[in-house]
């Protein structure tokens, strides 16, 4: 059997970094588990404690605390001394500490793949229950930890993105719609955010969708569809139509134009070149959508994500309906954070003409959008409610080009 991935000259190189120059501990990321040897490990978690306690981090507080702790026979002077003196710099502190957190990243992949082994050994395990649960870990294995930490780090980080954004101001600083209107109000779709589109059948929440997915696609922003209403040569057919300028009913029917040809042609052609993934699967569930995106996100590094319906996903969950809503819609605004991805989410409405589903649906997303048809071809949105934004102005009227699946703000076409 092959050594667990670790580095004992790595972790000692810290141990003796902290003690030369404690000043550089509240600079270091790094968790308990982090470290693969005992000495080490309990040597940072007396770091931790006394940092935390505000006490002076030296030989003498270290040794005592050790002592406290019944960890003397390991953790003594003859330990920490080494660990001091075989230090080439304490200037180097975050290089040893990339070194540590790679080992432990490697051990995890180790642990994850013995798993899977385990897994496709045991033919009494629901494999395909498994496979999202793994993909998962080994997403989680490959972002940092997420801890507590003190807002210092944060705010520098925001900081350097609002001098970026000085530097360079811009009116949408999410991913563009392709409509003006919508992203003035919205500032464009933002990762780790979740809007959700309801409204009557037949007002366009699907057409309008697709559009806004396919121009994202066009400025290189890849995305996925789950396309759980339809099949997906209805989807595309339609995009093609507005791709290519040619209705979607000659492509039905075949009689087409002189020229309509090379025009389906060059939409095609367009159209293949969008970083977009397609699927008309009716199974999907949370767990499985999450598995096929983090595959999409590592293989071809998309950027958002389209679900026609929300409620068509299979899901079982608790006792009633209600309980099953309110699971899918909290795990759904969960892979959009944990992913860092924008999800766009299609609902109908009920007969109180309310967002199917469960009220929390409403809580748990971002945006929630109104759609409805007005009068002859005049379509409003309106948000019900809006994480960021521009303005106080929340209602944008559109209008459908005749004959094309194709939004623009109203008196455009």
């Amino acid at each position: 059997m092959n050594p667990q991935p670790c580095s004992k000259e790595a972790e000692n190189a810290l141990i003796g970094c902290v003690i030369i120059n404690p000043a550089c501990f509240k600079e270091i990321d790094l968790q308990d588990d982090d470290f693969y040897f005992g000495q080490s490990k309990e040597t940072w978690k007396i770091f931790k404690e006394l940092a935390y306690e505000k006490k002076v981090i030296d030989l003498l507080t270290i040794t005592q605390r050790a002592t406290e702790k019944n960890l003397q026979s390991s953790i003594n002077l003859d330990y920490l001394l080494g660990a001091q003196n075989g230090t080439p710099s304490s200037m180097n502190f975050d290089t040893y500490a990339e070194i540590i957190k790679d080992k432990a990243k490697r051990r995890e992949l180790v642990r994850i793949a013995e798993v899977m082994a385990t897994a496709s050994y045991d033919e009494k395990l629901p494999i395909d229950e498994k496979i999202p649960v793994i993909l998962n870990n080994i997403i989680n294995s490959s972002r940092p930890q997420k801890t507590m930490e003190h807002i210092s780090r944060p705010l520098s980080q925001l900081w350097d993105e609002i001098g970026k954004n000085v530097e360079n101001p811009k009116e949408v600083w999410g991913m563009s719609s392709g409509i003006p209107g919508y992203d003035k109000i919205t500032g464009g779709f933002q990762k780790g955010e979740v809007t959700m589109i309801t409204g009557e059948p037949g007002t366009g929440k699907s057409l309008l969708s697709v559009q806004f997915a396919f121009f994202m696609a066009s400025q290189s922003h890849g995305g996925a569809i789950f396309e759980m209403e339809m099949k997906n040569k209805q989807t595309l057919l339609r995009q093609l139509s507005t791709e290519s300028g040619v209705e979607a009913f000659k492509m039905k029917s075949g009689k087409i134009e002189n020229d309509d040809y090379s025009k389906i042609a060059h939409g095609v052609e367009i159209m293949e070149s969008r970083p977009v993934y397609i699927s008309d699967a009716t199974s999907w569930t949370t767990s499985s959508m999450r598995a096929e995106l983090i595959r999409l996100k590592m293989q071809y590094k998309i950027e958002w994500f389209l679900l026609d319906y929300l409620m068509l996903l299979k899901d079982r969950y608790g006792s009633n309906e209600n309980e099953r809503q309110n699971f899918i819609s909290i795990a759904v605004k969960d892979l959009c954070k944990d992913l860092d991805l924008s999800g766009i989410v299609i609902n109908s409405v009920n007969k109180q003409s309310q967002a199917s589903g469960s009220k929390q649906i409403q809580h748990d997303f971002d945006n929630n959008i109104r759609m409805e048809e007005k009068d002859m071809n005049k379509f409003e949105l309106s948000w019900e409610k809006q994480r960021e934004g521009l303005g106080s102005k929340r209602i944008l009227t559109l209008s459908k080009k005749a004959g094309f699946p194709q939004f623009a703000e109203a008196n455009r076409f």
